[in-house]
């Protein structure tokens, strides 16, 4: 499938074509233009031209433009050679090919939807603390 071929369910935004606000759409959204603000789509498929200011939420998420701020993928994402990605990435599969840029965090997901959890620290324990207090 070529990168804007468009199919039933579809979304497409035209390269040359600035929106404002929030997207929420069943299917798929590809952006070849400029988004400024949130996304939320079964899958989302930015192009070369691309750009999003913004949030990106979706099952799939395919990067080949910009964009900048939270990107949550519930299952996988691809940030292609060509991709410039700013801000959190949170995903539970993930390919990076060779010469995509990347400035933020990326955060594995262990469960769709929701991200792992940070474990917390267990108290440093001194020697012979475990002695005193004892029953």
């Amino acid at each position: 499938m070529s990168e804007q071929q468009v199919t039933a369910g579809t979304l497409t935004l035209g390269e040359g074509v600035t929106i404002s606000g929030k997207i929420n759409a069943a299917g798929r959204v590809q952006v070849f233009g400029t988004v400024k603000g949130e996304i939320e789509a079964d899958d989302i498929a930015i192009g070369k031209t691309g750009r999003v200011e913004g949030s990106l939420s979706a099952r799939n998420v395919d990067i080949r433009g910009e964009v900048g701020e939270t990107i949550v993928a519930r299952e996988q994402i691809v940030i292609r050679a060509t991709a410039v990605v700013t801000g959190t990435v949170t995903y539970q599969t993930i390919q990076i090919e060779g010469g995509a840029r990347i400035d933020g965090h990326l955060r594995r997901s262990d469960a769709a939807g929701a991200a792992a959890p940070v474990p917390a620290q267990a108290p440093a324990v001194e020697p012979g603390d475990a002695d005193q207090g004892a029953v």
